[in-house]
């Protein structure tokens, strides 16, 4: 499974600590909005020259099937003569309180017409169905447009990973995916938002769920990609925001699994670190499938690894990623 960020959501090219997030998170994927800078294409790919992308609209409203391509064709096209592999998120959580749609069955056949558009234009373009808001009657409408992207044949299905205290291991919730198995039968996924929202919870905490929810993710084997929401952005969404040092951690705990997917590699030392956060977690995963049941454990370990990861970097004389 790939892991990686959504950018920040402002129409620029990334500010020093927000490449620094990415950098640090050992990222081999990158969610962007169809409004970003070709520049931001460029960055990535000199930090990973295996980057992939995820793309969605500019801002969310009633979904327009012409205007949608329009607005995406400028990324699209240009990622692609880059040669970088890049996929099309349909819609954003449609189901949304705030959205204009108060019926799935209708929204389902705007969301048909969508998805030809884009067929037409692009017939190889990979596409990821609308991921729906945690929580809010989503089993009804992934059932609603199922029939559609069975129709169009949509490569991935979208979900959406957020949790609150303790309901990170809750079906739903941090498992959202597990409440759709039955709908969606054989899916392949991009959970292409990841995230604590937590009100006053330390960034470290939020860092120690949201490696749990990732592995999680990893150990599934249906899950194409996933990525944390956000690498920065407008002031509003600051309490996502992760330091560098957490990041860190948590690319160095995911980065050995999918380093033959195109993640940057540091040193021998500093992989043997990696190895040890994989071989705690494994331990942990081995005597319980239950994220609650270490959540206390889990903690513990992840502060020990960071001290290790630390001391090791500065033995060998390693710096956090600069951005």
């Amino acid at each position: 499974m790939r892991h990686g960020f959504e950018a920040w959501n402002r129409p620029d090219a990334g500010k020093a600590e927000e490449w620094a997030r990415i950098r640090a998170m050992r990222s081999s994927v990158l969610k962007l909005r169809a409004y970003h800078p070709t520049e931001v294409v460029d960055t990535a790919l000199k930090l990973n020259p295996n980057m992939r992308f995820l793309l969605r609209r500019s801002h969310d409203g009633t979904v327009d099937p012409l205007g949608q391509v329009q607005e995406a064709q400028r990324l699209i096209n240009y990622i692609q003569a880059r040669g970088a592999w890049v996929a099309y998120i349909a819609d954003n959580e449609p189901n949304h309180p705030d959205r204009s749609y108060a019926d799935p069955d209708a929204y389902a056949k705007r969301l048909a017409r969508v998805l030809a558009a884009f067929r037409a234009t692009y017939s190889t373009l990979p596409l990821v169905s609308p991921p729906m808001i945690v929580m809010c009657e989503t089993e009804r409408w992934l059932a609603a447009i199922e029939p559609v992207c069975q129709a169009y044949e949509v490569e991935y299905r979208g979900a959406h990973a957020y949790w609150q205290f303790g309901n990170y291991s809750e079906i739903g919730w941090g498992k959202s995916i597990d409440a759709y198995q039955t709908i969606c039968p054989g899916a392949c996924w991009i959970v292409d938002e990841v995230g604590d929202a937590t009100p006053m919870r330390s960034p470290g905490d939020k860092a120690v769920t949201t490696l749990a929810v990732l592995d999680w993710l990893q150990r599934r084997g249906d899950v194409e990609a996933a990525t944390v929401f956000i690498a920065g952005g407008t002031e509003d969404w600051r309490a996502f925001w992760l330091p560098a040092d957490e990041c860190e951690m948590i690319g160095n705990a995911m980065a050995v699994e999918t380093a033959e997917e195109g993640t940057t590699m540091t040193s021998g030392t500093v992989m043997t670190e990696q190895q040890k956060i994989l071989a705690a977690l494994d331990d942990m995963w081995g005597r319980t499938k239950d994220l609650d049941a270490y959540a206390d454990e889990i903690a513990l370990k992840t502060e020990r690894i960071r001290a290790q990861i630390i001391a090791v970097k500065e033995a060998v004389g390693l710096n956090s990623p600069k951005a």
